[in-house]
């Protein structure tokens, strides 16, 4: 009876729900495509609104279809527009990569800190995270990495990416810039999760929905399947068990966020593949 009230929740969602959702979806994507843009900045590429904010679309929609297969898309854009190499593409991605888990660490180690002290969690949380920031901030901010000894040719392409990653870490506002849009991201993330819940009439506090959201964004550097279907709801699912919410209600809430996102995502991502890539690659070659 109580999962087919949740259902009839669903098929009755009114335009006001939906917008309130969409509205958080679009602004997460806005922040996601700003630091599209920004990552890409440091090699002097300069991309326009339509760039940055569809080629984020493509590569949000199309890597939940198959393995990095919208990021590969962007990969070979780039490649063709602006001349940017398979290598400087993957330090700036790689720079993201670390630039959202900079983030996670960062919120994760006072929260971590709070249930220490509160409910006596174990330490090792409170470790693992310092231990973290350590690395990245070592990764950013300390000199670059000597490449003497590596100069054979086993370890040439090693040492062209070591080479540009210590070129890229130079450009220390675009880090900074990138690390705070990364921070914001993660209560936008949750606002979403609380925007879902509430549409199910199961009340959540916006602090308890930060915490899915770190959940969430760390089960995503484990990248089994695309889109971490089935994942991304199992970690909510069990966070709000968790939390003493119901295991169900956290499944549903984040597969009609992960639904709602796939239909706006995936209109715009067909659009802008057609106008970027299909379009593109044509004008580029007359």
């Amino acid at each position: 009876y109580q999962k087919s009230d949740e259902l009839k929740q669903l098929m009755n969602l009114t335009l006001f729900q939906i917008g309130t959702a969409f509205t958080a979806i679009i602004l997460y994507n806005l922040i996601t495509g700003v630091k599209y843009k920004t990552i890409f900045s440091v090699f002097k590429i300069k991309l326009s609104i339509k760039e940055w904010f569809g080629l984020t679309q493509v590569m949000l929609f199309f890597n939940q279809v198959f393995f990095y297969i919208g990021t590969v898309a962007n990969a070979y854009y780039l490649k063709k527009h602006y001349r940017l190499s398979y290598s400087k593409f993957i330090v700036a991605m790689t720079a993201q990569k670390l630039a959202d888990l900079f983030a996670v660490a960062l919120i994760c180690l006072p929260f971590s800190l709070i249930f220490f002290i509160i409910f006596e969690i174990n330490l090792y949380a409170i470790l693992l995270f310092c231990f973290v920031l350590t690395i990245l901030i070592l990764l950013f901010f300390s000199k670059s990495i000597q490449t003497r000894g590596l100069e054979s040719r086993f370890f040439k392409k090693l040492l062209e990416i070591i080479e540009l990653w210590n070129e890229y870490k130079q450009n220390k506002s675009a880090i900074i810039t990138v690390i705070l849009l990364a921070l914001i991201a993660i209560p936008i993330f949750g606002l979403r999760y609380y925007i879902a819940f509430n549409i199910l009439n199961n009340p959540i506090s916006f602090f308890e929905c930060i915490i899915l959201s770190l959940a969430v964004s760390i089960a995503s550097f484990v990248n089994i399947v695309p889109g971490n279907i089935g994942i991304r709801e199992t970690v909510v699912g069990f966070s709000a068990y968790y939390m003493d919410h119901n295991f169900e209600y956290g499944v549903i809430a984040t597969t009609l966020d992960r639904i709602l996102s796939a239909i706006y995502v995936g209109v715009l991502a067909f659009i802008f593949f057609h106008v970027l890539h299909m379009k593109g690659y044509p004008r580029q070659a007359a």
